[in-house]
């Protein structure tokens, strides 16, 4: 892990409120995340985790408080972010290959580079993301793990500072994709948050833990236990550590 830069935090919120209609989904949301960090986020259906990364994107805009992104407003950052959706809304039979894909992370950047670097920064992406298939294969025969590491190498193509993924392993085995070592080697890197509904995968690769159910409490993941994990579910549970 890179160490913490003295600088002022990569994502600050403070008081942020949000409501979709009437609904509050978020309410006085306090958030800090630095250089060298990586936070991991869970949190029940519809508690407001894909809200939180679509507000630091500044594709939403809360309703009161303030966000800081890179210490700008959020959508003067935006080039500087890589994020990969929980969903993408393009039909899987779409004539698209996945060096197109991938490529298209690219669109926005600065400063451009030749062609045969842009080529080269596609193949470091999907080496990262896992992908071992050729870039010319088309989407319509990947499996829905494959689509989901094109997804992540898009993500990573921009060669961002800050990393957004929602839900980044639904269809990836949580071993074949070592999200949690790319801050080691992605110089240009500098944080990570990722919303996950895997509590384990949380625990074991992220040191902070962002507990969001309307409101957001952070805790080390040490701190992860039945107990907390009642408080934030609103039902009993258990946590089942397996060791592999």
């Amino acid at each position: 892990m890179k160490a913490l830069a003295s600088e002022a935090p990569l994502v600050d919120l403070v008081g942020v409120d949000f409501t979709y209609g009437a609904e509050p989904v978020l309410q006085d949301v306090h958030l800090q995340v630095g250089a060298g960090e990586s936070l991991g986020v869970i949190g029940p259906n519809g508690g407001g985790k894909s809200t939180l990364l679509r507000l630091i994107l500044g594709l939403l805009s809360p309703d009161r408080g303030r966000i800081r992104l890179f210490d700008g407003p959020p959508g003067s950052g935006r080039t500087l972010i890589g994020y990969m959706p929980q969903h993408i809304a393009l039909p899987r039979d779409f004539p698209a290959t996945v060096e197109s894909v991938v490529r298209s992370g690219r669109i926005g950047c600065k400063p451009a580079v030749a062609a045969r670097d842009e080529r080269a920064i596609v193949h470091e992406s999907l080496e990262l993301a896992g992908f071992t298939r050729g870039t010319r294969w088309r989407l319509n025969r990947l499996s829905g793990g494959e689509l989901q590491r094109v997804l992540l190498a898009r993500a990573l193509a921009c060669r961002p500072r800050l990393l957004l993924l929602d839900e980044p392993i639904t269809y990836i085995d949580p071993g074949g994709v070592k999200i949690f070592d790319l801050l080691e080697h992605c110089s240009w890197l500098s944080a990570i948050i990722a919303v996950s509904h895997d509590i384990s995968f949380i625990s074991e690769h992220f040191r902070r833990v962002a507990c969001v159910n309307r409101e957001l409490v952070c805790h080390d993941t040490s701190a992860l236990d039945g107990r907390l994990m009642e408080q934030l579910y609103g039902v009993p549970v258990r946590l089942i550590r397996h060791q592999h």
